[in-house]
This record gives C-alpha cells, structure tokens and sequence, in this order.
C-alpha cells in the first residue's frame, strides 16, 4: 500500500479553489441571463382556464398560471486562460527528485501531480468553477535554477496561456515570483509578495500566508501581551533584514512602550560559522554592558544562529523569535545541545496533527482516498 502525505499542498486546496471561483467571476464576463418575470403572450409561456370550463362543470374563477423558463447561460472565451468550457491553471512544483539525487535534501514526498489530479477530477465531475472545467499545466522547476524557474514562468504565462498560477517558486528562485504577475501579467496564488511586488504586479497576486507586514507586528503583540518581552531589550537581525526590522519590528516595539538599548545587524554570512562567532561575541558583550534582558531575533537568519550563538556564549537573558516557522524548526538547525536552548519564545503554527484534523484537511483526504484506494494518507 502507498502511503501519501497530507502537506500544505491538500490543505490550501479549498481555499485556492474558492479563490480561483471569485477571480474567474471577477474576469468570466456576464455569465447570468436577465429573464423577463412579466407574464408572456397567450400561446407562449401562458396558460388561459375559461370560466365554467374542465373538471365537473363547477364554477371556477378565471384565473392565469404563469410560468417562465430561465435562458440557458452561454459560457464564451472572455478572458485569457478562460475558454467557453475550460479554466487553464498553471501549477509549479517543486524538482524533489533531482534534488534527492543532487543529496541536497534526503526526503522526497512523492508526487504532487497525483494529488493535484485527484482533487481537479473531483472538482470538475460537480461541473468545474462557473460551468467550466479546470485544465492543469504542470512545471517542475529545480529551486537552485533561476534559469529553470524564469523559462518555467514564460512556459506558463506565455506559451499555455494560463489564467492563474498555483504554487511560488522556492529558495534562490523566489525572486523569480514576480515574473508571473508583472512580465506575464497573470493572476498568481502563493509565495509571499513584498509591498514593492505588489506594487509591481500587473494581476492580482493572493498569497495564502500572512503578510509580512502584519505577521511580523502580531507575533510582537502576542509575545508583549504574554509578558515576554522584558526591557531593556536588544534587537537583532540579518543586514538583508534590516526594511523589516527598521519598519515593522522597531516602530511597534517603540509603540507598545519598550526600551530598546541595542540594536544589532548580522553581517556575517549565515555559512560562516567563525566569522559568525566573532560577531555574536561582541554583541553579546554589548548586551552585558546595556543590561538587556531580552534578545529579539528577526526573522530567519538571526532567528536561526542567534540562539545556538547566545547559547554557546552562556547569554543567560530571554531570547525572543520574531519569525515564523523558526521555532518549528529550531532542534533541525541548532549547533548545541537542545536543553541548552530550554525557554525560547516564538511562535509556530498549528501541528501536522492539528493540521490534519481540520475540516478543510479531511475534505481533501476523503477525495484523496476516495480517488486513490491503495493509498493512505498520513499528516505531514
């Protein structure tokens, strides 16, 4: 028996199809025929009783019966990806397999294409979004390949012509997401744009994770309200950090009231473990100085080596992630031992368990094993 897993993939499946239905309504034309509710001539929709007529010949009032036929709706091609019978959809996935054999990453979650599949013939067998069929154009893209992801951008909004893109391309690509929706002007739902992506684009992006801009200021909140964030504080981020920290991080610590003392920017490259050494020593030393209590890491990189650095260092305050997934991932990254890094703070979302539980989750698992009897799907 195959076993599958239930990944982010399945979960957002339902809300990218309600999303995809409102863009195409948005974009479908009028696909609603006006019908006259006024009663139509005799001999057409109408039905005239004489008076005394019919039945055993008792008196009947005169009376009309008036029925009308809503007009079939006719579906036209009017908009680009959007045909009389069909909504082409591009999806990127992710080149496992050649990363496996590149010994980049040692786990492969199989196929996503079967799953996608699956869940698109389900769809389309209670008649599609609006009347139409949904088509899928795959591209499996490399993440190390900028050139891969590029080609596969133009594939999608050039040559199959899609109405919308699933997905976002990953690692060094990311920055290739931008091509969907401003050198191809098409719809895309995934990645996380910036405020200057959005500015650029020429479609309408969706991204299905929370924005930066009020991720970042949230988990601030919740740590503040939790009594977390013990002044003085230093706060910490990598130098291709520093429009987050400087805009969000720092002005809404300045809001809730908090003394920051220090502020810090990684240089170092995250590979360089002793030039990272050497930074993190002399911020430590500052913070002894200053007397901070607390240490804010922003986003990923600091969020990932600050706390095996602090660590290391014998920093004894609290430690504050300002990141999401870090937490998650902090026993994969971490250069000591886990006990060491006891009493983090951070936010993480819900479990694969508590993932695979919800409604949404267990809609796409009963299509999934419903499509796929010789496979069982696991969370993930």
């Amino acid at each position: 028996m195959t076993e599958a897993r239930a990944t982010t993939l399945a979960r957002g499946f339902v809300a990218v199809v309600s999303c995809v239905a409102l863009l195409a309504a948005a974009c479908g034309g009028d696909d609603t025929a006006e019908v006259d509710d006024q009663p139509g001539p005799a001999g057409d929709d109408t039905t005239d009783t004489a008076d005394g007529e019919g039945d055993d010949g008792a008196d009947t009032d005169d009376s009309t019966t008036t029925t009308t036929t809503e007009a079939a709706v006719e579906l036209t091609a009017s908009w680009p990806g959007v045909t009389e019978d069909s909504i082409r959809v591009g999806f990127l996935e992710i080149d496992l397999e050649t990363l496996v054999e590149l010994e980049l990453i040692d786990n492969n979650r199989g196929d996503p294409k079967v799953v996608i599949d699956a869940l698109v013939d389900e769809l389309n067998s209670r008649g599609g979004i609006l009347g139409r069929n949904i088509e899928v154009f795959y591209e499996k893209v490399l993440p190390i390949n900028t050139a891969d992801a590029e080609a596969a951008c133009l594939r999608l909004t050039e040559d199959e012509d899609v109405f919308v893109v699933l997905g976002s391309f990953v690692g060094p690509t990311v920055g290739v997401d931008p091509c969907i929706t401003d050198l191809g002007e098409t719809i895309m739902i995934g990645g996380n744009p910036t405020p200057d992506d959005l500015a650029r684009a020429k479609a309408p992006w969706v991204s299905t994770s929370m924005a930066l801009t009020r991720r970042l200021p949230a988990v601030i909140d919740l740590q503040h309200d939790a009594g977390v964030l013990v002044d003085p504080l230093a706060v910490v981020w990598a130098v291709e950090d520093e429009n987050a920290a400087q805009e969000l991080v720092l002005p809404r610590l300045a809001e809730l009231g908090h003394d920051v003392a220090v502020e810090a920017v990684q240089l170092a490259d995250a590979g360089d473990r002793r030039a990272l050494a050497i930074e993190w020593q002399s911020f430590v030393e500052r913070f002894r100085v200053d007397g901070v209590e607390t240490v804010v890491l922003v986003l990923q990189s600091a969020g990932i080596n600050g706390p095996s650095q602090l660590a290391t260092l014998d920093y004894d305050g609290e430690i504050a992630l300002v990141a999401a997934s870090v937490l998650a991932s902090i026993g994969i990254t971490a250069q000591v031992p886990l006990e060491d890094l006891a009493g983090i703070n951070g936010s993480m979302g819900p479990t694969a368990d508590e993932a695979y539980d919800l409604p949404a989750t267990q809609a796409c698992v009963d299509i999934l094993e419903a499509a796929l009897p010789d496979v069982t799907v696991v969370p993930a």
